[in-house]
């Protein structure tokens, strides 16, 4: 009894919250996982995270079909035998997404879960009252940059961040959200753990880190014709000195190609080796194993980090 226990000690990751960047793309489809499936891989890493006592982050939103309500179950089964005082899921909402579930359900739901809204910058918040028709170019400005702010907020709460798959076309944002998170994680020093098993924009972010040509791809983290001109419209008028309204997608590949294998292996507790497998892992089992072996290697410096923040 007590080497079991001693040994779950060991193996726990109890006070690091990893945050799930994790999407389908039609490149994903093409590799033969469609968004059922991914969302399947999703609960699987959600559920073998949480039985090592981790925290789990996303901004999933919460619509019928999708993965937030199982891994709510999973958070409240599993909260009998956690240590952690801390709610075991964290789930922020971009502007102006709002809880499907009722205030007085999220009361009662608060040992397990925080839902917060993301709200928008404050040097925005009065652009969006009365709230823009859902067709302008202003609701499309305020939709991205409240994206963006959100995002500024999961890596603000999570102690590392799994990035997988990730939309190469059709983002509400200034970049597809995958790129953006990794993007705002490395800025923020925190252990990142990337692989292209979905393909997408996570296997476009490899080939930055890996630097196998000195430009990026035509299609490398692409804006929407329609929001790239509302930030061309708005983000002169309302946010003049602010960078994170600013889009260059070239820009993100040069920082990434910069920073390279070695530099993510130099925060996220695995050898440049390990990443390249990581990179190049054929199943999720094999996601897990080196996730999982980084964050172990980590975990007293990102309780510590989590604590003084």
């Amino acid at each position: 009894m007590n080497g079991g226990r001693s040994k779950a000690t060991r193996n726990s990751l109890a006070g690091v919250f990893v945050g799930l960047s994790v999407s389908a793309d039609e490149e994903t489809a093409r590799l033969g996982f469609d968004e059922a499936i991914v969302n399947n891989v999703i609960r699987q890493l959600a559920e073998s995270l949480v039985a090592l006592d981790a925290g789990l982050v996303l901004g999933h939103d919460w619509r019928p079909g999708g993965v937030m309500h199982e891994v709510l179950r999973l958070a409240i089964d599993r909260r009998a035998s956690q240590r952690s005082p801390e709610p075991t899921l964290r789930n922020v909402l971009p502007w102006p997404d709002q809880p499907a579930m009722a205030e007085d359900e999220r009361a009662e739901l608060a040992e397990f879960i925080t839902i917060e809204l993301g709200g928008l910058p404050p040097a925005l918040e009065s652009r969006a009252v009365p709230k823009p028709a859902k067709s302008s170019d202003a609701y499309r400005y305020l939709r991205a940059r409240g994206l963006t702010w959100m995002r500024e907020k999961l890596i603000e709460i999570q102690s590392a961040c799994i990035c997988m798959g990730g939309r190469t076309t059709g983002a509400q944002g200034r970049y597809p959200g995958v790129v953006e998170e990794l993007l705002l994680a490395v800025k923020a020093r925190r252990p990142i753990y990337v692989s292209r098993l979905f393909g997408g924009a996570c296997a476009q972010v490899v080939d930055a880190l890996r630097g196998e040509t000195d430009s990026p791809p035509a299609e490398f983290a692409p804006t929407d014709g329609d929001v790239r001109r509302a930030y061309e419209a708005f983000a002169p008028r309302w946010e003049p000195d602010e960078p994170a309204a600013a889009i260059d997608g070239a820009g993100i590949w040069h920082a990434l190609r910069k920073i390279g294998v070695r530099g993510i292996a130099a925060r996220n507790g695995l050898t440049v080796a390990q990443n390249e497998a990581l990179f190049d892992a054929s199943s999720v089992d094999a996601v897990l194993h080196f996730v999982v072996r980084g964050l172990l290697r980590l975990r007293t410096t990102l309780r510590l980090r989590r604590t003084k923040g």
